[in-house]
């Protein structure tokens, strides 16, 4: 093989692999092999289009998506099954939830609590419980003032709510802040 040729063939084969990094292609694998990509951003935050609305005290909804983290400011339910919702404006491939609250009765088997993702604002599905739900953690931890979930797998979902379940105490449980990291 001479020179030239050599020089053509590596042209082509630099080109084809910079179009692939362009366009976002790789030779193989799928966006789902990254979860917590250096990508993601919080796609709840009201900065990145986040919109919170709440069955009770919907002034206060925009509390639990402005950034701040602090216990200074907070939304909190009123009677069983009130919830501050978050649309993020289109779906999002999501990895990652964490949710500020001054909760520690986050319990699989009988919740006080419960977070619901979905795609559409009609069908729910529970996830960042310790154990189970429908769309399971990799991980997960309870303490500091936060309930954390790494998703097993990325999940596509619109919307994030935060409902209380609690049959007594119930305007005690605040929530602080909701972070949703995903694309």
């Amino acid at each position: 093989m001479n020179y030239l040729s050599f020089f053509i063939r590596s042209a082509v084969v630099a080109l084809v692999i910079l179009g692939l990094v362009a366009c976002g292609g790789s030779s193989g694998g799928s966006s789902n092999d990254f979860i917590g990509s250096s990508s993601d951003i919080n796609v709840a935050l009201q900065a990145n289009g986040g919109s919170a609305t709440a069955s009770y005290d919907n002034d206060n909804a925009g509390l639990v998506n402005d950034g701040d983290t602090t216990t200074s400011t907070f939304w909190a339910g009123n009677v069983i099954n009130d919830a501050v919702t978050i649309d993020f404006g289109s779906s999002k491939n999501i990895s990652s939830i964490t949710i500020y609250t001054n909760s520690t009765t986050f319990s699989s088997s009988n919740p006080d609590q419960l977070i619901e993702i979905s795609s559409n604002g009609t069908n729910w599905r529970t996830t960042a419980q310790l154990v189970g739900g429908d769309v399971p953690c990799s991980s997960s931890s309870l303490g500091s003032g936060k309930v954390a979930c790494t998703l097993t797998s990325r999940a596509d979902a619109r919307f994030i709510r935060f409902r209380v379940t609690a049959t007594a105490d119930i305007g005690l449980i605040q929530v602080h802040e909701i972070e949703v990291q995903g694309r």
